[in-house]
């Protein structure tokens, strides 16, 4: 299946540093449409932007080139792959991407939509 496995609660809270508040998300798992499973270690903190009407949370896979050494054929090629995800605001969610949560802006702040669900796994441990 595809959606949140465990964690990544999102929340809003209120910033000095930032006028329009910042979004936390929790540290969890999830796996994407594609598999790849989503592993948020240490949570995530993004600052909230001052206009919009309604924005997702969406979270996704991406390979990260790293260490870059050079070729036989003199350009630089990455020594390696970092697999991390990406947390982000978006106005859409593409897959792969999965959609955590969704902001309303209302009365000049942003709040999490209790009517919105996101995709959820359910682990079964039946025997079944």
């Amino acid at each position: 299946g595809v959606g949140i496995v465990r964690g990544l609660g999102v929340s809003v809270e209120a910033a000095t540093d930032a006028p329009d508040g910042r979004l936390r998300v929790e540290s969890g798992y999830a796996i994407d449409p594609c598999g790849n499973e989503l592993v948020l270690g240490r949570g995530a903190v993004l600052a909230l932007p001052e206009d919009g009407e309604r924005l997702f949370v969406s979270m996704r896979h991406w390979d990260r080139p790293c260490s870059p050494v050079p070729s036989t054929g003199g350009e630089s090629m990455p020594s390696r792959i970092e697999e991390v995800c990406v947390v982000a605001l978006v106005d859409t969610v593409v897959e792969p991407a999965i959609v955590l949560a969704q902001l309303l802006h209302t009365e000049g702040q942003w709040l999490v939509d209790p009517a919105f669900v996101p995709p959820r796994l359910r682990c079964c441990s039946t025997g079944e």
